[in-house]
This record gives structure tokens, sequence and C-alpha cells, in this order.
């Protein structure tokens, strides 16, 4: 207490000392203000009381001053007290700096303190003084240093944010004066090296400008003023210094989390300027920085609903229309719009032409491809952006490798040229003693590393998508090479048929790889370099590794359903023309019999495998179209393991698709989550009922038989077809109990309504079974006999005859007597009209 009572009588000291020199000062008298002794002095003493809810006026008054005297106070730096000098101003602008992030106050005058950052962070005030530049280069960027240190890019902000109308454009540059000092003072610490400065303080003073301008959500003096003025060529802004610094920063994560949209954009507006003039290395930098903001950007709604290139529509009003509602009442711009508006860019032709420059020249280096691919993987997987949008430039990539030897598709599957070889031997684990390709390793089924995946399920994602849709437009006479007789021989097919014959296998294993991946021998956990990885990305408690475990698995389903896509193409090539050898397709890994898959001919376990909705990869439902989708999440279940014992747990490099580490909540979710594709307790919680556990190789084998059955010999596969038709009516229509089966009490005069409500899928899912049907007649009571077959008939006629009859409602008939949906349906029956008509033809499937 002592000494906050000194120290505040100290100051009342100095403050009244203060005061004194600066009334003899005012008057003219015995203290002359045009002296560098007595400026140090007031300099001194002001920075020792100094408070700013009490001294702002004096500290005003000092500056005008010092801007008046500014060479005979500089002109103590070369003098013994040249440390206390620059020790004194690099204060005097912290204190600025301070005092103009109080610029919404009205009553503040900002030109003075914006003067005083002028004068003393220029060349022109210390050069004509101290004569050495380097010295006055050292002086300016130690003092730069300190007031980013100190609030510098806040203040900033601040200030063009209140003192610029919020519909200013660059093009107002120079009516507007004030802009032009701000632009000028954002840019002036950007050009320095900060050599004289302790060991990353160029890194500190982006960083600085990343979080305090950029990292916030853009105002309109941002988007329309600064962003554009910065993008000018005319500004020298350091563009590839700026992207080094982002990517170092990025690699924290801290600061760009949150801000990853707003950066995104900066990077690609500024960009369109500088692409042309960035190094060989810094435009791999502007590729890693792209790759890893891509990666954060939100998904829009137009790239979740998948828009093609129509909806791109370049209406003004549309656009001026989009703006204003993606404008918030704060004057902020919504993220959703600058995501969309970064997708735009991506697409323009000049930054299709700088990323596939990096791919075409001979030079191009493995990690150029692996970046380029990373990308457009992004583009297409998380954001929707399809092929054609983007100025078609990913299948140029793919398409135009005659042109240039060094396309994505030469260099992932030719291996002729000495100076490029192939992206799939390039694709190593730097820790792979063995040296063996990725695609090989896929191939086996064996884990990878977390890098690993991260280097090959983009390039062979984009590959195989690539060449699916080169596919869709190549004809049967281009694809196998066919001469035509007055045309020149097309160069769209980038394979040979023995090329063909080579990647078709290839494909074909990589897919059955990746099914031993989805259903492991072991149970794994995640080990201590798994979590490492995950750390190096971000992600630091387990809610993140988690999901970065789904993130993953997410991919690699992504990535079985395009090549499975592009193998069932080439099936189909085949199946029309043979250009494969006899037994290509059959697999020698895999050894199905008709009477090895046992179980699938169990009824329940059939059942529970048509209905449940998987979260890896199963068949016949879309992982990708339904949990995988943008958005959502993935569900993760085991049905068939459901009450078996776990397995011991081995320790395994990556964690499997089918077994990931979940929470205990998500575990005792998951049956109720299996149970949304229409799975009832009827069809499988019965007493005796319930699907026995699938091993691993049942598992497989279904897999293979939904998703690949090419691979399986034709005979075999007729077998299992077969027992699958008895097995199915021996369900259905086999000898059981008498009462087995649907048993349904129908009134006669309410045929339809009864029918409906006790034959709904809600009440029975399932119509396969024998129903036996109870007539009621007008009176309540029962009608005579027994259905063997033949009232079920009758039944079903008279409800076809009630339900289409135009009495009815849901048809009307034409002037030749045919009938019609009824478009007035909804107003009879409400917003379930639908549910009849799909009533309706339950029954007609019934019939046939």
């Amino acid at each position: 207490m002592l000494s906050c009572v000194s120290l505040c009588f100290q100051c009342s000291i100095q403050r009244t000392a203060f005061d004194r020199c600066a009334s003899l000062a005012q008057s003219g008298s015995t203290f002359p203000l045009a002296s560098g002794p007595n400026l140090t002095l007031l300099v001194r003493q002001l920075l020792f009381f100094y408070r700013q809810s009490e001294d702002s006026k004096r500290l005003i008054w000092m500056y005008q001053n010092l801007i008046k005297h500014s060479a005979l106070f500089v002109q103590q730096l070369e003098g013994s007290e040249r440390l206390t000098c620059l020790f004194q101003i690099k204060r005097l602008m912290s204190l600025c700096c301070r005092l103009l992030q109080s610029c919404n106050d009205d009553s503040l005058n900002v030109a003075l303190p914006m003067r005083m950052l002028e004068v003393f962070s220029s060349e022109d005030t210390y050069l004509p003084v101290l004569q050495d530049a380097s010295y006055v280069v050292s002086v300016i960027e130690q003092i730069l240093h300190y007031m980013i240190q100190n609030g510098y890019y806040r203040s900033l902000y601040l200030l063009i944010n209140s003192k610029l109308p919020s519909s200013i454009e660059y093009s107002d540059l120079s009516r507007v004066p004030i802009a032009k000092i701000l632009l000028e003072n954002v840019l002036k610490p950007l050009h320095f090296t900060y050599n004289s400065c302790p060991e990353g303080a160029r890194q500190q003073v982006f960083t600085a400008f990343t979080k305090e301008v950029l990292a916030a959500p853009f105002t309109e003096q941002i988007f329309h003023f600064v962003i554009p003025a910065l993008a000018d060529a005319r500004t020298v802004f350091p563009y590839e210094p700026f992207l080094a610094a982002l990517l170092s920063l990025e690699g924290g994560r801290s600061t760009t989390s949150g801000g990853a949209p707003w950066l995104f954009y900066f990077v690609l507006t500024v960009g369109d300027s500088y692409l042309g003039t960035l190094s060989e290395d810094g435009l791999l930098v502007y590729l890693r920085v792209l790759q890893a903001f891509l990666s954060q950007l939100p998904i829009s709604p137009a790239s979740a609903s998948c828009q093609d290139a129509a909806s791109d529509s370049d209406d003004e009003e549309g656009e001026e229309t989009d703006r204003q509602t993606s404008t918030p009442e704060d004057g902020r711009l919504s993220v959703l719009y600058i995501a969309e508006e970064c997708l735009k860019k991506l697409d323009t032709k000049q930054q299709t032409n700088t990323l596939l420059s990096l791919v075409w020249r001979d030079s191009a280096s493995e990690e150029a491809f692996t970046l380029m691919a990373a990308i457009c993987h992004t583009l297409m997987v998380q954001h929707r952006v399809m092929v054609p949008r983007a100025r078609r430039a990913s299948l140029q990539l793919s398409l135009q490798c005659q042109v240039s030897e060094t396309s994505l598709v030469s260099h992932l599957l030719h291996d002729d040229a000495d100076d490029h070889r192939p992206l799939c031997f390039f694709l190593l684990s730097p820790n792979s003693r063995s040296m063996v390709p990725l695609l090989q390793v896929i191939s086996r089924g064996s884990p990878m590393s977390f890098e690993d995946s991260s280097r090959i399920i983009p390039l062979f994602y984009l590959f195989s998508s690539l060449f699916s849709h080169s596919l869709i437009s190549i004809h049967d006479n281009e694809f196998f090479g066919d001469p035509i007789e007055g045309q020149r021989q097309s160069s769209m097919m980038p394979f040979t048929l023995e090329e063909l014959v080579v990647l078709s296998r290839c494909l074909r294993d990589a897919c059955l790889g990746i099914i031993k991946l989805a259903y492991p021998e072991t149970k794994p956990e995640v080990r201590e370099e798994y979590i490492t990885a995950f750390q190096s990305i971000g992600a630091t408690t387990s809610s993140e590794m988690q999901q970065c475990i789904q993130m993953e698995q997410k991919r690699w389903i992504q990535l079985f359903k395009v090549i499975t896509n592009l193998v069932k193409m080439l099936k189909s090539r085949d199946t029309r023309r043979n250009f494969c050898p006899p037994n290509h397709w059959l697999s020698e890994q895999e050894d199905i019999k008709a009477d090895k898959v046992t179980q699938l001919y169990v009824p329940a376990s059939r059942s529970a495998w048509r209905f449940r909705r998987m979260g890896r990869i199963g068949p016949l439902r879309s992982t990708l179209d339904g949990e995988c989708s943008a958005g959502s999440r993935p569900v993760v279940s085991d049905l068939g393991r459901r009450g078996k014992a776990p397995r011991a747990q081995v320790a395994s490099p990556t964690p499997p698709l089918a077994a990931p580490v979940v929470p205990p909540a998500s575990q005792s979710a998951a049956p109720s989550l299996e149970g949304t594709g229409g799975l009832t307790g009827r069809s499988l919680l019965a007493v005796g009922l319930e699907s026995p556990p699938l091993s691993v190789s049942e598992e497989r084998q279904l897999a293979i038989l939904t998703q690949l059955p090419f691979v399986v010999p034709f005979e075999e596969r007729v077998k299992i077809f077969q027992r699958l038709i008895y097995a199915d009516k021996q369900e259905v229509q086999g000898d059981g109990p008498f009462l087995d089966g649907i048993n349904v009490t129908i009134r006669r005069n309410y045929i339809y309504e009864d029918a409906y409500d006790k034959l709904s899928p809600e009440n029975e899912p399932d119509l396969k079974k024998r129903i036996r049907v109870h007539l009621l007649n007008a009176h309540g009571l029962d009608e005579a006999g027994i259905d063997g077959g033949g009232i079920f008939r009758e039944f079903l006629n008279e409800l076809l005859k009630s339900g289409f009859n135009p009495n009815q409602g849901f048809f009307k008939t034409t002037n030749e007597g045919l009938l019609y949906p009824n478009p007035a349906a909804q107003m009879l029956v409400g917003d379930a009209f639908a549910r009849h008509y799909y009533f309706l033809g339950r029954m007609l499937g019934k019939v046939m």
C-alpha cells in the first residue's frame, strides 16, 4: 500500500513538473522546446506519470511539439542517449496505438496521433539526421516491431471501420485522404525484414496482421476497400513472405482455426495479382496454403445441394440479392457467402492455369502432384464441386496426357520415362523399409500410416473419379482404338487396351484390399504415434481425435465407392466387347463358394443385412449418399457382432474402418440408429429370431457379393442366387405353424380403410409373407369360410377396385376412360396423400 501511495505521489510531482515546463515553454521564457534535451526531459516525465484517462490531452500536446521538432528529437539517437531516445520513441508510439483504439470517441481528434505514427515510422524523418541508411532501417524495424506487439494493427483495424464510410470502394482512394494514409500504415510494417530484431520478429508482424485484420469476419470497409487495395499490384504487397508466414501460422491452428474462410478469401483475391510473380518454391507454398484452408472451408448450401454448372448464373441482380441477404445487421459478411466466393475464385481461369502449370512442367515434383490431388479431392468430396464446374481443369489434367507426358494419369500408372517415375511408386512412406508401393499396400489390405493414407487417398480418388467421368463420353470406337474412316485417331483415351488390363486388375485388388481394411481380423487400439499424428493437425482432445478418425473412415468409404464405380464401368465395357483375358476378373485372393456363405441364407441375418444402414462399407445402401453426405455424421455400428465377445486388442498402426474408438454414449446409441432403415422389433427382436453374429470372413464375403460380384465365378453366383431364392421362399411360404404369416380382419363395407390401416408399412413391413383374410359383413358378423387363398384373392380384387375408384378421390378419369392421379388428392386426406399411393403400389406388387 505504501509503495502504491508513494508511486501516486511521485506521479503527481512529475505531472506538476511537466505542467510547469509546458507552461514555461508556451510562454517562450526560460524553457525552449527547440532543444533535444528539453524534449527528452518532457517525454521522460510524461511516460512516468501517464494515465490515458487523465493525460491524453498532455500526450496530444507532446505529439504536436515532437512532430514540429522531430529532427532535434531524433538527433538524440546519435549521442550517448541513443538507447534512451529509442526507448522513448517506442513507448510514445505504443501510447499512440492505445490512444487510437479509442477512435470511436467523438471528442478525440485522431489527426495528431496518426501524424505521429506517420512521421516517426518514416525513413524521411531519420535519414537527413542520422545519414546511415542501415542504422535507420534498424531503428525503424525496432520501433515497428514494438508497435506491433502493442496493438498497432488493432488500432488500424478500428480506424478503418470507424473513419471510413461503409460504402467506400478502392476507386475512392484519391478522394478520401485518410484512406490512403491508413493503407500506407497497413503496408509499412510488412515490407521490412526485421533482421535487427529478435528471431521470429517478422513472423510476429505477419501474425498480428493476419489475426487483427484478416481473421475476423469482414466488414464492408475491409471487403470493399482494404482487400482490393492490397490485391492491386501497384501496392507491392509482400505476397510470398506472407504465404510462408501464414503456412507457419497454420501449423499451430491457434489463430487461423476460426478465421480460415476469411484468410482463404484474402489469399485467393490477392493471389490473382501475384501468382505470376511467385517462384517455384512460392507456388508450392501457395498449394500448401490452399490445401490447408480448403479443408477448413464451411460447406455452403450450394455445394451441399450439388448444384451443377447451370446454376452458376452471372445475373447481376441475383448476385446483388445474394450479397444483401448475406450481410447481417452488424455489417459483417456471412461465412457462407465468403465460402461461396472462395469456390468461385478457385474456378477462375488464372487460378486454373496456375495450378495446371505446376503439374504440366517437366520438373513437376511428387509434392506438387500430391497437393494438387488433395485440393481436387477436397473440392469434389467435401464441397461437391463437380468436374465440369471447375472449368474442367481436373478433367484436362486426366485426358490430355498425350499433350504432356507429365499428366496425373501418366504419372500414376506409366513407368516409361526415366525422368518421370509413376506416382504410385513416388508415394512411399519415408519410414517404409520394404519400399512397397502404397497401391500394393492397399491391395493387400494392410493398415498404413496416417501420412501414407493422406497421400494415396486424394491421388487415387482423383484418378478414379476423373477416369470414370471421361469413360462416360468415350465411344467404344475410341475406347478400343478402332480406326474411323476419314477421321484422325482420337486422343481422348489415355490408355491402351494392354494398360487397361493391368489397370483393371490393380483397381479390383484395391477394392478387395479396402474391404479387408473395413473388416479387420483384429480390433486395434489407437497407439501413441497415431495420437501424435492427430496432434500435429490440431486435434488435442479425445473428441477431436474421434472426429479425425471418423473423417478418415469417411475418406476410405468415399474412395471405395469411386473405385468400385470405375471397376464396374470397365467390367461393363469388357462385357460388351472383351478386351481382358479369360478369368481376368476372378480374384485369386477370395474363394467364395455357395456352401461356404451359409450365414447369407439365414432369414434373420439376411434381413438384418438388407435393412441396416452401415457407417462403413456396406452393400445395398451407398454410405456416401447416406451417412457420409456433407454435413452429416457417420453412423458407427456393428449389428452383426451384437452379443459377441470382443476380440483381443492388438496394436495396429492405424484404426480400422469398421472399429473406431467410440465413446460409450455413441455405442449405446448405435442400435437405434441402425433401425432407421426400416428394421422393426417384429423382424429381429422376436424371441429366437435375433441375428447370429457374423464372422469377419462372412462380412467380407457379403460385402464382395454385393459390391463386386464378378470376382466370384459365375457358376458359384448362380448357386448362391438359387439358394437365396429357395431360402426366401421357405421363409415366406414354407411349411410352418398354421397361424404363421399375416392375419387380418377386414370389414367388407370399409375394405379400403381397414386394409390401409392394418397393412401399412408400420404394421406390416414385409408383405412377402402369406396373408390370411377374415371378412366381416355389414352387420359385423363373421362371413363363412376359411381363407385358403380364394378369400384373399377376392379381398385384393375388391381392395384395388375401391382404391382406384374415382369416387375414392385418388384418381380421375380422362375422356377415354383412363385413370390418372387426382391433383387435388391432398385436399381430401391432407399431407399424407402420398402414403395412399404408396399403399396402392404395395398392393399391386402383392397381386403381381
